[in-house]
């Protein structure tokens, strides 16, 4: 799993973007992606 964070001041946003997921468990199999 590989993923960063970003953190704003001004609003006091957490941000966490996922860039990289293997091995995870598909939510759709015939698609075989996944929303989360």
């Amino acid at each position: 799993l590989n993923f960063s964070v970003d953190y704003e001041d001004k609003s006091g946003t957490l941000r966490i973007f996922v860039k990289q997921a293997r091995e995870i468990a598909a939510a759709d199999s015939k698609l075989n992606s996944s929303n989360t």
